[in-house]
């Protein structure tokens, strides 16, 4: 199994995470979405060798760690990126798509 886990780590656990400021960084929120479906490409790309090479089917398991993000509040975008995201990759990868 291709376990990942997308995590964002801050050097003091009290602080936030500045999703505003990314946002803002990247300019348009789409291409936070593109990053997020390069990122299930490419796990896709290595579930789908490393089964051929192993003879056995490997699952991928992904995680998202949002410690640090306002869920409330916040960036908008960013949230909206992740969901959008989420949403493409289950007609884009119907294979490993699961539950979310």
């Amino acid at each position: 199994c291709l376990c990942v886990c997308i995590t964002i780590l801050v050097e003091n656990a009290h602080r936030r995470i500045d999703d505003t400021g990314l946002m803002e960084s990247i300019g348009d929120s789409s291409n936070m979405v593109d990053f997020f479906l390069y990122c299930k490409e490419v796990n896709t790309a290595v579930a789908n060798s490393r089964s051929l090479e192993q003879d056995r089917l490997v699952c991928i398991v992904t995680a998202n760690d949002l410690a640090g993000v306002k869920l409330v509040g916040g960036s908008k975008e960013f949230r909206t990126a992740l969901s959008d995201s989420s949403k493409l990759s289950v007609d884009l990868y119907p294979n490993v798509a699961g539950p979310t």
